[in-house]
């Protein structure tokens, strides 16, 4: 994984916006391989390969200086409703987010709203999950 090193990513800068896009492409270049290697294995292998894909990814990323942690997870044996939220703090004022939907991600910087949520790297808002009419 050519992975960008976290220096590199501050949310002020366009060209930093251009290298969480790329982290967002390896991310899920690598997740689109272990998608293609296991999509015959059946579902209970599906959702194993998948969640041990995405702890793998963390892992590598928090090796290169990142510092993901989980801070939310839902879904169950349907792959596809499965889904994971990584924080790693970028500053006081901002974090990056990379939210796994089943053999997908999308990374993005997220402003905290206060100091207390600043300081907490499990409080994630879910208000950029769009809206659905009910």
């Amino acid at each position: 994984m050519d992975i960008p090193l976290p220096v590199e990513l501050n949310p002020s800068s366009e060209s930093q916006y251009w290298a969480l896009l790329k982290l967002q492409k390896v991310i899920n270049e690598e997740l689109m391989a272990r998608f293609k290697a296991v999509q015959d294995k059946g579902r209970a292998t599906l959702i194993q390969q998948l969640l041990k894909k995405v702890a793998a990814i963390v892992d590598l990323l928090n090796a290169h200086g990142y510092q993901f942690e989980r801070c939310d997870f839902v879904g169950d044996i349907d792959y596809e409703s499965s889904e994971q939220w990584f924080v790693d703090r970028v500053s006081m004022e901002h974090r990056m987010v990379i939210h796994f939907n089943g053999y997908s991600a999308q990374a993005y910087f997220q402003e905290t709203e206060t100091t207390e949520q600043s300081n907490s790297m499990f409080t994630l808002r879910h208000d950029f999950l769009p809206k659905t009419d009910r």
